[in-house]
C-alpha cells in the first residue's frame, strides 16, 4: 500500500509542477504582450505625444505656430530620444526573452509611429542649435535604430556616411 501511495504522491506532485510550469509560461506570454502594449502606448501618448505635436508645429506650422513652439524645442526633442531608448530597450529584452508573439505584436502596431518619431529627431537633428548641444544623444539614436532593425522593426532612416544625420525613406 506504501509503495502504491508514494507513486500517486510523486505522480501528484508531477502534475502540479507541470501545471505550474505552464502556468508560468502563460503568465510570461500574458506579461510580455502586455509589456508590447505598454511600449506601444509609450510611444503614442502623454509627453512623447505632446513632443510630437510640437515638433510637427515647428516642421509643418505658420511663421506664428513655430515661434510659439521654440521654448519647448530641446525639451521635446529629447523627449523623443528617449521614448526610442525606451522602445529599443523593450525590444531588446523582449528578443533576448524570445517572446516572437509579442515582438510581432509590436512590430505590426508600432511601424508607422517609429518611423515619424525617427523623422521628427532627424528633422530636428538637422537645426545647427540642436545638433550643437549634444551629439553623443544623437549616436544614442543611431544605436537605437540599429537595434530596432536588428529586431524587425524598420525605423525607415538611412545614416549618411558622412555627416551626423539620418535620411528617411518610404
Amino acid at each position: 500500500m506504501v509503495p502504491l501511495l508514494s507513486a500517486f504522491i510523486a505522480a501528484g506532485s508531477a502534475l502540479a509542477a507541470w501545471l505550474a510550469y505552464r502556468n508560468g509560461l502563460r503568465m510570461g506570454r500574458r506579461d510580455a504582450l502586455k509589456f508590447a502594449a505598454d511600449l506601444h502606448r509609450d510611444m503614442t501618448t502623454g509627453a512623447v505625444a505632446d513632443a510630437r505635436h510640437v515638433v510637427g508645429t515647428k516642421r509643418y506650422g505658420n511663421s506664428d505656430a513655430r515661434r510659439s513652439v521654440d521654448a519647448r524645442v530641446i525639451e521635446s526633442y529629447y523627449v523623443l530620444l528617449w521614448a526610442y531608448e525606451r522602445l529599443a530597450t523593450g525590444v531588446e529584452v523582449l528578443k533576448r526573452a524570445q517572446y516572437e508573439e509579442a515582438l510581432e505584436v509590436l512590430r505590426v502596431s508600432i511601424a508607422w509611429h517609429v518611423a515619424e518619431v525617427g523623422k521628427n529627431i532627424n528633422a530636428l537633428n538637422e537645426d545647427t542649435a540642436v545638433r550643437a548641444r549634444d551629439a553623443e544623444a544623437f549616436e544614442r539614436f543611431k544605436a537605437c535604430v540599429r537595434q530596432l532593425k536588428e529586431a524587425g522593426i524598420d525605423p525607415k532612416v538611412r545614416f549618411s556616411a558622412e555627416s551626423s544625420s539620418v535620411t528617411t525613406t518610404r
